[in-house]
């Protein structure tokens, strides 16, 4: 843990799933699990816990609002995968919607690799739960038990972007089979609206099929009507995604119609794991593979040798002013 004003900061890392801790009976099978050791043996004493994910870099935290529960928003940087970076932008434009999350009783997700909790809430929920994706568990289970108080903080915490598009398509099978698998601890009132999300984000690189298949149907012209209004208003729907996207990333205009013009392409690798995770769920939990800091800075030509090391937290990691855009494709 490392101690800053106001609150605790736990960072915890990947730890395989049959190791077991020292002192501890704890059976690391889940990453709930290590976070709940964590929650045992990391004394605290302040009103916060801040939880990072061991690739996060915290820029521009200088407090914290008064909330029960405070999400970070994030902005992955480029690892050496074009089409995963392609993909992130995307995925950054599509959380939009967590800036409506503190009008719902249940937010629909949370990002574990920056997020602070109420240090008393989180002994009363713990973490000692059988899941593979703890965050979202953790905030669905503390919106169930707690009136909770959410709060979204756009700092744009900084965290990598998947390496390879492997590993990105493993990533979103694990996230999909999560939300799938903890789905019940949400009110009826809000499983069909996860449960269209999950239709959406998986399978909507199949409405085009549909609209085919409508049309070879004999008196199927409702249908063909039906189905491409849908996939238009989907298709709109999903370049607006793309188009929040390159604004978080402060992409400079003139590079938009590259990521435009790719967007489909995006939307096809992006729903390739959570379709995989619909039809075929993990049960176990598996760190997205990380690259070396070293790395990072080889392949982002505005970061100097150390920079990340250097990096205190405070300022903004990569340009000096949020407002300032960003003329590279991808890279940041």
């Amino acid at each position: 843990g490392i101690t800053l004003t106001g609150f605790l900061t736990s960072v915890v890392p990947a730890i395989s799933n049959q190791q077991t801790a020292v002192g501890s009976r704890i059976k690391l099978e889940r990453m709930g699990r290590a976070v709940e050791w964590a929650r045992r043996h990391v004394p605290c004493n302040s009103e916060y816990v801040l939880y990072l994910d061991e690739d996060t870099l915290v820029a521009g935290l200088t407090g914290l609002p008064d909330a029960d529960f405070i999400q970070f928003t994030e902005k992955p940087i480029f690892t050496g995968s074009r089409l995963a970076y392609l993909c992130e932008v995307f995925r950054i434009g599509y959380q939009f919607e967590q800036r409506a999350f503190r009008r719902l009783s249940y937010p629909l997700y949370a990002w574990g690799g920056g997020f602070a909790i109420r240090h008393e809430l989180e002994n009363e929920l713990t973490w000692d739960v059988a899941t593979i994706t703890e965050d979202t568990n953790l905030i669905w289970r503390a919106a169930d038990r707690f009136d909770l108080e959410y709060r979204l903080v756009d700092t744009r915490f900084r965290n990598q972007a998947p390496p390879s598009l492997k590993a990105m398509i493993k990533q979103r099978r694990r996230w999909m089979s999560g939300t799938l698998k903890d789905n019940h601890i949400l009110p009826l009132l809000y499983q069909p609206l996860t449960l269209t999300r999950v239709v959406s984000w998986g399978f909507s690189p199949a409405i085009p099929l549909l609209i085919i298949g409508a049309s070879v149907v004999p008196g199927a012209t409702i249908s063909i009507q039906f189905f491409e209004l849908v996939s238009t208003a989907l298709l709109v729907v999903l370049f607006i995604y793309m188009l929040f996207g390159l604004w978080a990333y402060r992409k400079h205009p003139l590079v938009w119609p590259v990521f435009l013009i790719l967007t489909p392409l995006a939307v096809v690798l992006h729903a390739i794991g959570a379709a995989w995770g619909v039809l075929s769920p993990i049960e176990e939990f598996e760190v997205t593979e990380k690259v070396a800091p070293e790395t990072i800075e080889e392949v982002n030509p505005e970061l100097s040798e150390g920079a990340i090391e250097a990096h205190d937290g405070q300022d903004r990691l990569v340009r000096e002013s949020a407002d300032e855009f960003d003329t590279e494709l991808f890279k940041d």
